[in-house]
């Protein structure tokens, strides 16, 4: 049975997980004592939201453990799990203050940027979790390539390229933050994996047709040279593809753990 104790640190957990971008919303009516710049601050909000995503995954990481361990009756590792729950939610309200101090030293003249700031950062990790959702329908799409040619693949990969282009140009100054670094270099590495692969299976294609136009003639030379380059580039688009699955089944793994409850 879960205690009364453990009630009011999960439930403190998910108000902590839906409430906190309003509570920083709030003009604070403050004389600043010293003048921030739009950089500043901006440099400052990133480092808090980064640290409090941080300590919100170990969060849930130890909340799953805390259940898994109560579930099977190991008591001691459920307390040990307990006490990282209480630490980490403790990191989640120190920085909360920490937004809330940041703002009042910013004085209400910021108070829009703060919002601002925070409806981008939001706008950008949606962003890429929808990135995401397009590369987990691409990567179903290939287990049954049957049903795709060269052609419409590299069609579906020109329009995958460009619309990531276009994300990435947008969001140019959030590409290496450390909130989001390590989903966006999944994210982006699987869908140059699989832009790479529609050209390997276009010189495949392209091989698979010299060779059906020489079998008639018998041009055994040619022919192997054209098989030897079917083989290889078939080779790297599953190399590809695998490599781009793997990916994508990394970036969905860390979505679930850090971003699904945000």
């Amino acid at each position: 049975m879960t205690s009364p104790f453990m009630l009011m640190v999960v439930t403190a957990f998910a108000v902590s997980l839906t409430t906190w971008s309003s509570a920083i919303a709030q003009p604070v009516s403050t004389e600043s004592s010293k003048t921030l710049t739009d950089a500043q601050i901006r440099t400052e909000l990133r480092r808090l939201h980064a640290v409090r995503t941080d300590c919100l995954a170990q969060a849930q990481q130890a909340l799953a453990l805390q259940r898994s361990a109560n579930t099977g009756g190991r008591l001691a590792e459920a307390e040990a799990a307990g006490k990282t729950l209480t630490e980490k939610m403790a990191c989640v309200d120190r920085v909360n203050q920490d937004l809330q101090r940041l703002q009042t030293q910013a004085g209400p003249a910021k108070a829009a940027l703060f919002a601002t700031e925070d409806r981008f950062h939001q706008e950008y990790r949606e962003g890429l979790l929808a990135r995401l959702g397009v590369l987990q329908r691409i990567i179903a799409q290939l287990g049954d390539p049957g049903t795709l040619t060269s052609e419409t693949f590299a069609a579906q990969m020109d329009v995958l390229r460009r619309q990531t282009e276009t994300f990435k140009n947008r969001y140019i100054r959030l590409l290496n933050e450390a909130e989001t670094r390590e989903l966006a270099k999944l994210v982006f590495e699987a869908s140059d994996q699989l832009v790479g692969s529609a050209q390997s299976w276009r010189d495949q294609a392209r091989a698979e047709h010299d060779i059906a136009g020489l079998a008639p003639n018998g041009a055994t030379a040619q022919i192997s040279r054209a098989t030897a380059t079917r083989d290889a580039t078939q080779k790297q688009r599953n190399a590809q593809w695998e490599t781009a699955r793997q990916l994508v089944e990394q970036a969905t793994a860390l979505a679930a753990a850090r971003y699904a409850s945000q």
